[in-house]
């Protein structure tokens, strides 16, 4: 198995067991009245569970493999095609052409920017795809309650699947953390356990922004966004020092209306 498939296959052990925010998309959809737009749909576990609730949703993601995982995910729905449909994009060069009544960045999305200008690129093609009076969100990780008691340099097991096929699969991570650029670099150890007891290891390195909220209030206002909630958690409680999650809830800004110029005589 290629290796963007194989970690397209480790993310789907890991959280598919999610199903928390989805159910907060999916209400959030009902109010907005749809279509939805979800940026990093990955294998589409959100995706599947909007078309389950009779939503029209578009998923952009840049992992062919991923994408590939959410089209079998989303078939097996039995929502008709014509209810969502999948893009392999970067989102910062996003151009759809379309407008959308609720945008979802979700699931630390935004943490795989890690410069200004990249945010800044990701928000614009948010504005472009954002109807008029539509909803944007955005969840990252909120550092003082994600990061507490959470070593850094130390190898710490996360989780360990069984699988249908006698396979099991564990794994195992090392974060250090650069408070200074506010980034962390995740290590992660995959050790899959085959039916006949061989043992393969993979490894992934990624590197995630970290985002304080009036940082992350200040770069949405800069970007046109009015934010109209911040929170904790997704059942929309309120942001609390030991909060893992940091959940913002925006509309695109009005935009004032230009003054006309009056010619005065006399």
């Amino acid at each position: 198995m290629a290796d963007e498939a194989l970690l397209a296959y480790y993310y789907d052990l890991e959280h598919d067991a999610l199903v928390a925010d989805a159910a907060l998309y999916c209400e959030l959809a009902r109010r907005c009245g749809g279509p939805v737009l979800e940026l990093g749909c990955g294998t589409g576990r959100i995706l599947a569970a909007l078309v389950r609730a009779g939503q029209q949703a578009v998923g952009v993601d840049r992992s062919p493999a991923m994408l590939a995982r959410a089209e079998a995910r989303l078939r097996q729905t039995g929502a008709s095609p014509a209810c969502w449909r999948l893009v392999v994009s970067d989102v910062r060069a996003l151009a759809l052409g379309e407008r959308f009544s609720l945008v979802l960045a979700p699931l630390d999305f935004l943490g795989y920017f890690l410069t200004r200008e990249d945010q800044l690129a990701v928000l614009a093609a948010v504005q472009a795809h954002l109807a008029p009076g539509g909803q944007f969100v955005v969840d990252v990780a909120f550092p003082v309650g994600a990061f507490l008691d959470q070593p850094e340099g130390v190898l710490v097991h996360q989780w360990t699947q069984h699988t249908a096929t006698g396979e099991v699969i564990t794994k195992w991570w090392v974060r250090q953390l650069d408070p200074v650029r506010q980034l962390q670099h995740l290590t992660a150890f995959y050790d899959h356990v085959a039916s006949d007891g061989s043992l393969r290891r993979w490894v992934q390195e990624l590197t995630l922004r970290y985002y304080h909220r009036y940082e992350l209030e200040g770069l949405l206002d800069r970007a046109g966004f009015t934010v109209e909630g911040v929170y904790g958690d997704y059942t929309l409680d309120a942001l609390r020092p030991d909060s893992t999650r940091l959940l913002v809830l925006a509309r695109a800004a009005a935009r004032p209306e230009r003054r006309r110029r009056q010619r005065v005589i006399g």
